[in-house]
């Protein structure tokens, strides 16, 4: 696994993978389904679920690599930056699908939305940098932005992992369009788990 990974082939197959997971996300919400409300909000949490799988490594890989070093470990640290462009790929759809269930409801962007927003913007500022250049000319303001952004991202997820877990029982949402609730523990602990390796790394690092 790791020759392929150190391969210059892993990028486009990266890119191919988001292609792929969202094309058939897509083909099974818009084509084979009606055009609705409850399909594209079904969409949205699918293709947020895509985007999660590329973020979860961009997270976590630093401090998972700092307290338990692989070679597997290792050559993917080296790839963070196409992993971290895969999921801003990844996320893009989901707002396509955003917008597209905004349009099925007859809604925009409102003041509730202005923490996505605000995350949304971060995403594009931490892709367009993340390329040798910007390290170069952005110096300590790149560390700050992607750091920021990395950890807004984490927010977000977060906060709708917990929410979707503590709210469960009293969801207006039809049950038919509701996952399992085990789905969100593990989607729960899954992002939580990201973040404690975070904080046993940083705390190595300064014991």
């Amino acid at each position: 696994m790791s020759a392929t990974i150190r391969s210059g082939y892993f990028t486009p197959l990266l890119f191919l993978l988001v292609a792929a997971a969202t094309a058939i996300l897509g083909s099974y919400f818009f084509m084979l389904q009606n055009f609705s409300a409850d399909t594209t909000l079904l969409f949205t949490r699918y293709t947020a679920r895509v985007s999660f799988m590329f973020f979860l490594p961009v997270f976590a890989l630093g401090a998972l690599h700092q307290l338990y070093p692989t070679d597997l470990g290792r050559a993917l640290m080296g790839r963070r930056r196409q992993l971290g462009l895969a999921f801003a790929a990844a996320h893009t759809v989901h707002l396509v699908g955003i917008i597209a269930n905004y349009l099925a409801i007859d809604a925009w962007f409102s003041a509730d939305d202005t923490a996505a927003i605000v995350i949304y913007v971060f995403i594009g500022l931490m892709a367009v940098t993340s390329n040798s250049f910007s390290v170069r000319q952005l110096k300590g303001v790149w560390r700050v932005l992607h750091k920021v952004g990395l950890y807004g991202i984490f927010i977000g997820f977060f906060v709708t992992y917990l929410g979707r877990v503590q709210g469960y029982s009293q969801s207006q949402l039809d049950p038919s369009l509701m996952d399992p609730f085990w789905v969100y523990v593990v989607l729960l602990a899954l992002v939580t788990s990201a973040w404690l390796l975070r904080i046993a790394a940083f705390w190595q690092k300064r014991g």
